[in-house]
């Protein structure tokens, strides 16, 4: 489990560089532009034009939605396997 509080930012970077965590998202075609989501993370909701476009959005609501639980204070839900229609982000990708 990944604790967000500032007590805890170095053991959280040093688990990051360490082991990533992997989330899953979807990614939904609607015409050419994507709706994406993660399940994990409700709050991690975004599109893009394009498939890369949508990629680097879902990275950015991702670093985003990990960045309100810093600020809440609140325990980063833990990611659940990968299901059909799936792919996992890494949350160090995230991060860069």
């Amino acid at each position: 489990m990944i604790r967000t509080g500032m007590g805890d930012m170095f053991i959280e970077e040093y688990a990051m560089m360490c082991s990533p965590v992997f989330y899953p998202v979807k990614f939904e075609q609607e015409g050419q532009a994507y709706n994406v989501s993660f399940r994990d993370i409700p709050e991690a909701i975004t599109c893009g034009d394009n498939f890369e476009d949508a990629l680097q959005m879902a990275k950015d609501a991702l670093f985003t939605s990990v960045d309100f639980y810093r600020e809440d204070d609140r325990i980063l839900p833990p990611p659940s396997e990968c299901q059909e229609g799936e792919i996992m982000i890494a949350l160090v990708q995230a991060l860069t």
